[in-house]
């Protein structure tokens, strides 16, 4: 697939770019507006909408209800149809290089004793449990 097959108003605002996982073919990285969590907007007939959603409807086919378009070479201003997949929000969350990390920042493993979920509103993240009550005793001394 290539870039051609966008809409011209799209073609105009992706721009191809090597892509930061190996073995998979090149981004089609927006140029156009990008929102506050880095993903491409594109205004079709006065309603703004996901650059990537756009072209996976155009190029792939209609996505399913309840489910995500997930970045699969993880760069979310790629517009690339082969780079996308639609799968449910708890497979998005778990293929995220976030949720892949098995050590904190201060190199505590996350187990399922040391693992504080925080949840808030639809995001789910993690906390080291060791760091948590460290910085809880800081901050009490």
């Amino acid at each position: 697939m290539m870039l051609t097959n966008l809409p011209a108003n799209m073609q105009n605002k992706a721009s191809i770019e090597l892509c930061p996982v190996a073995g998979m073919d090149f981004c089609w990285a927006w140029t156009g507006c990008i929102n506050s969590r880095g993903y491409g907007c594109v205004r079709i007939n006065g309603t703004t909408y996901l650059s990537h959603r756009v072209a996976y409807e155009l190029l792939v086919g209609p996505i399913d209800a309840g489910l995500q378009i997930d970045h699969l070479c993880e760069n979310k201003r790629c517009c690339n149809p082969n780079h996308l997949e639609a799968v449910t929000r708890k497979t998005n969350m778990e293929r995220t290089a976030q949720a892949r990390k098995t050590v904190c920042t201060n190199g505590h493993r996350y187990t399922p004793e040391n693992t504080i979920l925080r949840v808030r509103g639809d995001l789910v993240g993690r906390q080291c449990r060791t760091c948590q009550y460290s910085y809880g005793k800081a901050v009490s001394a």
